[in-house]
C-alpha cells in the first residue's frame, strides 16, 4: 500500500488504465495478424446475430484519433 488511493487501485496501470505490458508496441506484422483475426471473429458474431434475429448496440469509446473511425470501417 502506496497510502495514495489512486496508485493502490491502478497498481502499475497508467491514468488510461492500461498495464506497462499493455502500452509495448507491437510488430506490425502480429498487428495486422491479430487484426485479421478478431475482424474474422466479429464477422462470425454479425453472421449468428442476424442468424438469431438478435438487436445489437455497439458503442466506440475513445479519444480522438484513438482509432474507432478505422474500426468501424
Amino acid at each position: 500500500m502506496s497510502g495514495d488511493p489512486v496508485v493502490d487501485l491502478l497498481g502499475s496501470a497508467g491514468p488510461d488504465g492500461a498495464s506497462p505490458e499493455a502500452r509495448k508496441k507491437i510488430k506490425a506484422k502480429d498487428y495486422e495478424r491479430e487484426l485479421a483475426r478478431l475482424q474474422e471473429e466479429l464477422v462470425r458474431l454479425q453472421r449468428w446475430i442476424r442468424h438469431k434475429g438478435l438487436k445489437v448496440v455497439v458503442i466506440f469509446e475513445g479519444r480522438d484519433a484513438a482509432g474507432k473511425g478505422g474500426v468501424i470501417k
